[in-house]
């Protein structure tokens, strides 16, 4: 056993001790050592400890332990304090509550509970030994952003059972338009959350394929006790790869090129908005970027959010697309009216 972790144990022991005694002599640190791990250890080891608790940055517990003269002994200047309850580094202490800020925005969903739930109990175990004044000062320097809890969150608990355990799942599915909802049962294989919905990836008994179910749409779900073989290599990574959106990958691969103004280059090179993301020409007043993608909705709804900012330059039939929404569009604002309400 190294030094190091013989240590970690006797700064255990020393603090446990001076945690639930008002004072401590060296002799009994010594003892209660020797008799935990039955191994010698000499007074000024026990000294170099106690040292490294008040001052090593290494460890950085910076323990308020005072010592008697006259009586030989140590003991913790604030009462309640033990190391147990500073076992992060301030960084640490931060990204915790940085996270526990962030999966705030998704308390309405039960499935994130624990998650958040187990990040609060560590921040106000940290904040009762005064590692970090008050929670509301954090929240005063950061806000997450808000979410809009689409329907069908419910469901995702039982999604996440039956894709661990590979069972199948009964549903009850009503898109978008359609008169009523239809029942299935699928195999699912992965959830992905996209723009505040989440989504159901499955194939069902009627196509071995990968399909997408919006949990908005989802009136019912039931978990079988029926396993299921993944019948279909699913990779997500490679399944999304070319994909823009959620819309799963249909027909062939294109090379789209947007030409963009320039004063909104910096906004899409410091967040680019695919992963292919290439920059392949630059103007005085513009800049080109190639994207490989399929085509899609999603595609073409971020184009025509960002004009007019943005011109397709390639593939025609995409240009095409785009100039007869904004045709389209033009037309309902041109469109004379006897009211101006």
């Amino acid at each position: 056993m190294s030094a190091t972790k013989n240590q970690i144990f006797r700064i255990r022991v020393i603090d446990e001790l001076l945690a639930r005694k008002n004072w401590v002599k060296s002799t009994t640190m010594q003892k209660v050592i020797v008799e935990r791990f039955g191994e010698e250890v000499s007074l000024r080891t026990i000294q170099n400890d106690i040292r490294d608790l008040k001052e090593d940055t290494r460890l950085g517990y910076f323990a308020p332990i005072e010592y008697d003269r006259k009586n030989k002994a140590y003991k913790y200047t604030e009462e309640g304090y033990t190391i147990k309850n500073f076992g992060l580094q301030d960084q640490e202490i931060s990204a915790f509550v940085f996270y526990a800020n962030c999966l705030d925005i998704f308390k309405d969903y039960s499935l994130f509970n624990d998650f958040s739930n187990g990040l609060n109990k560590i921040i106000e175990g940290v904040k009762a030994g005064g590692k970090i004044s008050d929670r509301e000062n954090v929240n005063k320097v950061l806000q997450t952003d808000s979410l809009i809890v689409a329907k069908g969150h419910r469901f995702l608990g039982e999604a996440v059972s039956a894709i661990d355990k590979q069972q199948k799942v009964l549903v009850e599915y009503q898109g978008f338009g359609w008169d009523k909802p239809f029942k299935r049962t699928l195999s699912p294989y992965f959830l992905k959350e996209y723009k505040n919905r989440w989504y159901l990836l499955a194939t069902n008994q009627k196509e071995d394929k990968i399909k997408t179910y919006a949990f908005d749409r989802i009136k019912s779900m039931k978990v079988l006790d029926e396993s299921f073989n993944k019948t279909v290599h699913f990779d997500a990574d490679e399944y999304f790869k070319h994909s823009f959106g959620i819309t799963a990958p249909d027909g062939e691969v294109m090379k789209v090129i947007l030409r963009f103004d320039i004063k909104e280059m910096p906004y899409i090179l410091s967040l680019p908005i695919h992963t292919t993301q290439k920059v392949v020409k630059e103007g005085k007043s513009y800049t080109d970027i190639s994207i490989d993608v399929f085509d899609s909705y999603e595609l073409r709804a971020y184009i025509l959010s960002k004009t007019p900012a943005v011109k397709v330059v390639s593939p025609q039939s995409l240009r095409d697309a785009i100039y007869e929404s904004l045709v389209k569009g033009e037309k309902k604002y041109n469109k004379k009216s006897t009211s101006r309400k």
